[in-house]
């Protein structure tokens, strides 16, 4: 699944699984037992934060998700793939597809909520450094005793003024979190077992809002049927309008008709 400069994709056995289309939202198949992962992309040249979410629940902390969150860094044109629940600053607890009951949410007493794989990706605020504008202001000497003595102006130093932009730090606790309708959801996503993978702490200074949010429901091939994904046709790409076609021309045309 790709948005704007991001992409999120599921694997399975080290393969990515395909991808249906139903009334634009997007749908994997899962199959219980089955250990799976998330690949996670950034296409952009900047470096962002990519908050993970399954079944509602953050990947990192295992609370309930918002924009708070605490997510994964990625380096400009880098990747990086996600197989589990994080432990500490060096383990995982892989993911894999559950029953209901047997889903981490369950098992942590969450509720329903099951079914989902989300992701918000936010980039950097913007650090602002001070602007130095620096102007050359003419200095004037006391006339000279000679009255054909040639005046010139001299510049004996630089005058500085310094301007500070300054930004509003607001935190937006919205919740992020997707609760789906349970009615015939035959999955969840289970704690698996440990691997290893490590990682290190750091700041990120998020912008209140994200580029953008993806959303992947998953489910077992029959209830993915009943809900009318046809699993032997082809899927077929719709054709959307675009804001900025990529043909140039100057100015208007006048119609031909």
């Amino acid at each position: 699944m790709i948005k704007q400069n991001y992409e999120m994709e599921v694997f399975v056995h080290g393969k990515h699984i395909k991808e249906y289309i139903h009334q634009n939202k997007t749908y994997v198949e899962g199959r219980k037992n089955s250990t799976f992962s998330i690949k996670l992309r950034n296409n952009s040249s900047e470096k962002a934060l990519f908050v993970l979410t399954i079944d509602g629940l953050s990947v990192i902390d295992g609370k309930d998700a918002s924009f708070d969150s605490r997510g994964y860094i990625i380096n400009g044109y880098d990747s990086m793939i996600v197989n589990g629940w994080r432990v500490n600053d060096n383990e995982v607890a892989q993911f894999f597809f559950s029953s209901p009951d047997e889903s981490y949410r369950k098992r942590m007493s969450k509720g329903n909520n099951l079914g989902i794989l989300g992701l918000a990706v936010f980039t950097e605020k913007e650090k602002y450094q001070p602007t130095i504008i620096k102007e050359y202001i003419p200095y004037y000497p006391a006339y000279p005793r000679y009255p054909n003595y040639p005046y010139t102006p001299v510049y004996p130093y630089w005058g500085t003024t310094s301007y500070t932009a300054t930004g509003a730090n607001t935190t937006n606790n919205t919740d992020c979190s997707y609760y789906a309708s349970q009615e015939n959801q035959n999955l969840g996503t289970g704690w698996g077992k440990k691997e290893s993978s490590k990682v290190v702490s750091t700041n990120f200074d998020r912008k209140e809002k994200p580029n953008t949010i993806f959303e992947i429901f998953y489910n077992t091939r029959e209830q993915l049927e009943k809900i009318g994904i046809n699993f032997t046709r082809r899927q077929v790409a719709i054709s959307t309008p675009r804001s900025f076609p990529r043909e140039y021309t100057e100015y208007c045309e006048q119609p031909k008709n």
